[in-house]
């Protein structure tokens, strides 16, 4: 009896709520995860609630398990990268692959490869800066322990660089 009040209450959660959750989602995740992934993952552990009814607000219960299940999914994206020995190596590695895929497919008129030219034509610590914060979701204060700087170094690293990055892009198709 309990699994069908459990289905139902997911379902109606569903319902009402999942376009909200997913926008919720993609703006609290960034980059490259799988929005779908995250929610389902929202829904599973809804299904596991021993009695639904004594949930007050379901809205509000599920952004709390929403908030849960982001924060587990940096933590483990960052113990993934804390794993690697020489993390330069990787970013530099990353940025090796994106150049090999421009030289081996024709240059197109593509936001990617003008955002990946325009990251190599960096100060290698602004790129790197903003790489580890859009790859791997890391705040100021993580970024400053990794590069072994100030907090408020790391911050003008990030405005420097979005601020090279917007005049190196002004005349491609996208909007920054």
């Amino acid at each position: 009896m309990s699994s069908q009040k459990n289905q139902t209450f997911a379902e109606d959660c569903y319902a009402k709520f999942n376009v909200e959750l997913t926008h919720f989602l993609a703006k609290a995740v960034s980059g490259k995860t799988d929005l779908q992934d995250l929610s389902q993952e929202v829904y599973l552990r809804i299904l596991r609630i021993k009695d639904p009814d004594l949930i007050i607000s379901p809205r509000a219960y599920l952004y709390k398990i929403a908030i849960h299940v982001i924060d587990e999914w940096r933590n483990s994206s960052r113990q993934n990268f804390t794993h690697v020995s020489n993390k330069e190596e990787v970013l530099e590695s990353q940025m090796e692959t994106c150049s090999k895929y421009t030289k081996t497919h024709p240059p197109e008129p593509s936001l990617h490869i003008e955002l990946n030219n325009a990251l190599k034509s960096l100060p290698a610590v602004y790129s790197k800066t903003i790489l580890m914060k859009w790859h791997y979701g890391m705040n100021y204060k993580e970024l400053a322990n990794e590069l072994k700087v100030t907090e408020r170094q790391v911050k003008r690293y990030i405005i420097k660089g979005y601020a090279a990055l917007r005049t190196k892009l002004k005349n491609c198709n996208g909007n920054f």
